[in-house]
């Protein structure tokens, strides 16, 4: 219906806004559905054409995501699939924008006139749109506020924050927003359980405005009410608050020992895993790793570094009679929803590293199975047989497994294993990592930035490339694969080649005339000192999904331009993505352990002379 010349008269008879008004929540997402499932009422009944256009056109609108960390364009697809997507708001004509325009003063809606003055706020720098849009936000906040559920209220608050930034400091709408957050911050003068306060009182401090004395306490109630009740994960985020009021008033003793205090945190809840019928020492060792790494970044603190350091040796030998074999379900259902109730209701920062500690490949069991599998169907092992590309064109040749040649059924075997595991992947990914990563998406605005301290404090990360890693893991877990892929394979190997580099590996080749060139990830896959920093299975699935002809080969069909845009959109490019933020959550744990304490490293390099 793209020829329809839509009219503001066709928005007023549409009644539109009849149709949000039984919303049960004021909310974008709720909009878009009621607004999506009349026109398609409509299309069926086959109702007026440009009454049609108005709800599709609608519906696509509220349809968008908002986007904080790009003010400048703060709306994406609500979906990306292979070469499609849903709206954005270059997709609104000029026709439609005007009538926009014309629309934007009827709007009783507060949430609905919000985003249509943004947008053309955005498109058109209409500032009378921007300073409604503003008013709008605000009041569509004060709808939505709740201390339980609180993103949807500060997600429209911070907006308009930034909105009201470039109508100038000085600006009449950014004053309505700096009150509207005091407001709200004194209302519950510390009452709310979550992170509403945390929030916003993180808004005034990125602006620096606000009395740093007077929030700096309240941050302290907060963190102190948090640790009475063992809430430690909201304790750290109000003591890093008070931190940050007590920087902006100059007060740095006081900061300090508010940073330290979140570091303890990290103790205390380590503490309490270790209590009771069911220690859990994995659990504790990861809290104890971030306490260490939390006294690294204030400095000055290597005494404590040193005593939790030794804790957390401790408890790595406790951890390892925890390990356990975990299996999944292989019908599809059953498996999507367990594994979306792993995350369902967790913390941010809880559910994204329960995705990423999922179990990967395991080299042994898929080993196994192909060899079991051979046993019991030999015809179908008996012949050689070639692996094709979607061009048809052969890119492996494949031996017989039983065959007499020891080294040619060593290559079948492994031929099988690489066909095995790339199935096993998918499966992970339609499984598991799929309906985690939605599950999450559902109950969390992630942003990039979410990301850069994983990057930031990840040792598998190397200095200077913590922008791209987050910009990377982002993208993929709001399901741009094309631009996620792209930014972390190259990455996955120059970390590589770094964590050789630290080893003391030489990860280049001196030609006759004396040229120094770097090995590439299809080379240093294969180096034996790699296999222990990632461990046998990182490394079989590592091969396998980026470098092996007969495996899913991304890094080179990437780098060769052999993938088309379909080729970002599956499972292996989930995987792919999947692998990054694992590698970035455990990369440290290699490094962790291979150091020894002081005494025990001098004692080890002298016995090993």
């Amino acid at each position: 219906m793209s020829n329809i010349d839509l009219t503001l008269n066709d928005f007023l008879e549409s009644d539109w806004e009849s149709v949000i008004s039984t919303a049960k929540t004021h909310e974008y997402s709720e909009y878009e559905r009621l607004l999506g499932a009349k026109a398609r009422e409509l299309a069926e009944s086959q109702g007026n054409s440009a009454h049609i256009k108005v709800f599709q056109l609608l519906s696509g609108i509220y349809s968008m995501h908002m986007d904080l960390d790009n003010p400048d364009q703060p709306f994406k697809p609500a979906m990306v699939w292979g070469n499609t997507r849903s709206m954005i708001v270059d997709d609104i004509t000029e026709n439609e924008l005007n009538v926009l325009a014309e629309l934007a003063p009827t709007i009783e809606d507060a949430e609905a006139k919000a985003r249509i003055c943004d947008i053309l706020w955005v498109r058109k720098r209409n500032y009378r749109m921007a300073t409604d849009a503003v008013d709008c936000y605000l009041t569509s906040a004060a709808t939505l506020e709740d201390p339980d559920m609180w993103p949807p209220c500060a997600l429209r608050i911070e907006r308009a924050m930034n909105i009201a930034l470039y109508l100038g400091p000085k600006s009449q709408s950014f004053k309505n927003v700096i009150s509207h957050i005091e407001t709200v911050l004194e209302r519950y003068d510390g009452t709310d359980p979550l992170f509403l306060s945390g929030n916003l009182m993180e808004l005034l401090i990125k602006r620096r405005v606000g009395d740093p004395s007077k929030y700096s306490l309240l941050a302290e109630r907060k963190a102190l009410a948090a640790e009475s009740s063992s809430n430690w994960h909201v304790a750290r985020h109000y003591w890093i608050i008070k931190s940050r009021w007590e920087r902006l008033a100059e007060n740095a003793d006081a900061e300090k020992e508010a940073l330290i205090r979140s570091a303890e945190t990290y103790v205390r809840e380590a503490q309490e895993k270790i209590v009771g019928d069911n220690p859990n020492f994995s659990v504790a060792s990861g809290h104890i790793q971030s306490a260490i790494d939390s006294y690294r970044r204030i400095g000055g603190q290597q005494p404590r570094v040193d005593a939790l350091h030794r804790l957390l040796l401790e408890y790595q030998e406790k951890s390892v009679s925890e390990l356990r074999a975990i299996s999944v379900s292989f019908d599809p259902t059953e498996a999507q929803e367990r594994a979306r109730s792993f995350v369902n209701g967790k913390p941010l920062l809880d559910a994204l590293v329960a995705l990423a500690m999922m179990r990967n490949t395991k080299k042994d069991d898929i080993e196994r199975q192909v060899i079991e599998e051979a046993k019991q169907f030999p015809l179908q092992h008996l012949f050689t047989g070639v692996a094709i590309n979607e061009h048809g064109k052969v890119v492996h040749r494949k031996p017989g497994m039983m065959s007499d040649d020891p080294e040619e059924r060593n290559a079948a075997i492994r031929a099988e294993m690489l066909q095995k595991a790339t199935m096993t992947q998918q499966i992970s990914v339609i499984t598991v990592i799929e309906p985690v990563r939605q599950q999450i998406l559902s109950e969390h605005y992630v942003r990039e930035s979410d990301f850069f301290d994983l990057a930031q404090g990840s040792a598998f990360v190397p200095l200077g490339r913590e922008a791209i890693f987050s910009r990377g893991l982002h993208a993929g877990f709001i399901g741009d694969f094309l631009v996620s892929v792209h930014l972390l394979i190259p990455q996955i190997e120059n970390s590589i080649r770094h964590l050789l580099q630290q080893r003391g590996v030489i990860t280049s080749y001196l030609n006759s005339e004396g040229i120094q060139d770097e090995k590439d990830i299809n080379t240093l896959l294969y180096l034996p000192e790699l296999k222990e920093i990632l461990g046998e299975d990182m490394l079989f699935d590592l091969q396998c999904i980026l470098v092996e002809r007969v495996g899913s080969n991304m890094r080179n069909r990437m780098a060769h331009g052999l993938l088309d845009e379909t080729g970002f959109s599956g499972a292996i490019a989930e995987y792919v993505w999947w692998i990054a933020l694992k590698l970035c959550f455990i990369g440290w744990l290699s490094v962790i352990q291979q150091q020894k304490m002081p005494d025990e490293s001098t004692t080890n390099t002298e016995s090993n002379d």
